[in-house]
């Protein structure tokens, strides 16, 4: 999970959502 940058396609930015896919990325809310 990352939250601290934003990046492109399916990460959340700047903030971590409450779940994470099977990849350990959050997904965008």
């Amino acid at each position: 999970m990352d939250d601290t940058v934003p990046t492109v396609g399916t990460d959340a930015p700047t903030f971590s959502a409450p779940v994470a896919d099977a990849d350990g990325i959050t997904p965008a809310p």
